[in-house]
């Protein structure tokens, strides 16, 4: 493990905004706690005549990415709302950028077009900040990445 390619919270800036609208919002650097990005392919075997095993898989759609956000819950740096939890909508598609800076000082960016946010929770307890997570769900043609 290179310490130099994992991503300080202080450096990271996720940026939210509707497809279809002009409303935008961007989170506070040090109230990004974590993301999780997920690429998951289904497989389906192809047999042959007379062959009782498969020779090959090919994947098979949907082919579809999930991209989970734990942030602190607070007022945002920029947007119409006071917090996320009361601005995003399940019902609309968003943009999502994170981009930043790594302990090298290499940039990254990871740029989703056309985001359907699934589910959005709060989490806290006393004397601990309250937490709000975002799951969304995009079309793996709906990214670009530059690691």
């Amino acid at each position: 493990g290179d310490a130099a390619k994992f991503i300080p919270g202080s450096k990271t800036h996720l940026i939210i905004s509707g497809e279809n609208s002009n409303q935008s919002f961007l989170v506070k650097p040090n109230n990004i706690q974590s993301f999780d990005l997920d690429f998951s392919l289904k497989r389906e075997p192809i047999k042959s005549v007379n062959k009782k095993f498969a020779v090959a898989v090919t994947p098979v759609g949907p082919f579809l990415g999930k991209l989970s956000v734990d942030n602190v819950f607070s007022d945002l740096e920029y947007g119409d709302s006071s917090n996320l939890y009361k601005a995003l909508k399940t019902d609309e598609e968003y943009n999502v950028i994170i981009s930043g800076k790594r302990f090298d000082d290499t940039d990254f960016k990871i740029d989703i077009s056309k985001a359907q946010l699934n589910s959005k929770s709060l989490d806290g307890s006393l004397s601990q900040n309250f937490k709000e997570k975002m799951d969304f769900t995009f079309g793996m043609g709906n990214i670009n990445l530059i690691l």
